[in-house]
């Protein structure tokens, strides 16, 4: 009894709350959780789940990947839906939700560093897929980018 009163009750707040037509916010823990495996092998869902619900509640945990390496969240910002993950030593992920799109930034460095920008829906089908390799001429500018505090997807 008291069980369906406390239901009926969460049901009618939460229909008050919502705004005619509005979707519910989406937020990135859940959204990198949800990941399909093909996008990210490091980690499967459980890894992902607890990595992201640790960031969320300001943790940055350590956890190991499939690979018996290491990943770590660096940083997650709630206002701006952002996270950044240490997939291994060589390799940073930066994860922006906007909406219901999916920016996902890979910086690759072995031995030269090379990024790649992926967009995705909501449901992680892959929209564009941008690959830029560092070239020689480009390192200088890169190094410019992080010494001005700058990450590379900031370019």
């Amino acid at each position: 009894m008291v069980i369906l009163l406390l239901l009926s009750i969460l049901q009618v707040w939460s229909s008050e709350n919502k705004v005619q037509g509005e979707q519910p916010q989406r937020h990135l823990y859940e959204t990198f959780a949800n990941m399909p495996d093909s996008v990210c092998p490091y980690l499967d869902f459980n890894m992902r789940n607890h990595l992201a619900r640790y960031a969320f509640a300001g943790i940055m945990d350590t956890i190991e990947n499939n690979l018996n390496g290491r990943t770590v969240c660096t940083a997650y910002n709630i206002e701006e839906n952002s996270m950044s993950v240490q997939m291994t030593p060589n390799l940073k992920w930066e994860l922006k939700l906007r909406h219901d799109t999916i920016y996902l930034t890979s910086e690759l460095c072995a031995p030269r560093c090379a990024v790649t920008e992926y967009k995705y829906d909501a449901d992680w089908h892959l929209i564009t897929k941008h690959h830029n390799p560092f070239t020689t001429e480009d390192e200088n500018e890169r190094e410019m980018i992080l010494y001005n505090g700058l990450s590379v997807s900031d370019k």
